[in-house]
């Protein structure tokens, strides 16, 4: 079974591998929330120990300029006050905006999860099977005003 199940949205499923390693790190688990959940194989088999990653920060930072392939929708995102994005082929985004973080989810396009290098290195290392980081376009253009950071914002359950 693979350490990273692919889902829809933003619930990220994680093997209690994943889980393991990131909370070894209190520097990314500070972003990170682990919340329980039961997989099951077809049979109805439970595969114990998957848990869905919630990641907290939150934060506006995609470059749209640079970004390749970026497909804007006609409606505005209330939190950005911008087009909202529903594709990029490959995302590009404003270093600077991303300063301090070690893992977290872009306010502009939260279907991403971006890793710091050392996160990155991290998955590679332990051969975490589902997804691999890939390379990230990070401009050092200046970060527009009014840019949006939601640091630690926590996931609200209905």
């Amino acid at each position: 079974m693979n350490d990273y199940l692919c889902t829809n949205q933003e619930l990220d499923i994680v093997s209690a591998r994943v889980r393991d390693a990131v909370q070894s790190h209190p520097e990314i688990a500070r972003d990170v929330q682990f919340l329980p959940i039961h997989v099951r194989r077809s049979t109805g088999e439970e595969i114990p120990g998957y848990s869905v990653m919630n990641v907290l920060p939150r934060i506006e930072a995609v470059n749209r300029e640079k970004c390749f392939w970026l497909k804007e929708a006609d409606d505005i995102d209330p939190e950005t006050e911008k087009p909202r994005i529903y594709a990029i082929g490959r995302v590009a985004v404003y270093a600077k905006a991303l300063a301090g973080c070690e893992v977290l989810r872009l306010l502009d396009f939260p279907s991403s999860i971006i890793f710091s290098q050392r996160l990155a290195d991290i998955w590679t290392s332990n051969r975490f099977t589902g997804a691999k980081p890939s390379r990230l376009d990070a401009t050092d253009d200046e970060v527009p005003k009014g840019f949006v950071s939601k640091r630690h914002r926590p996931a609200r359950l209905l």
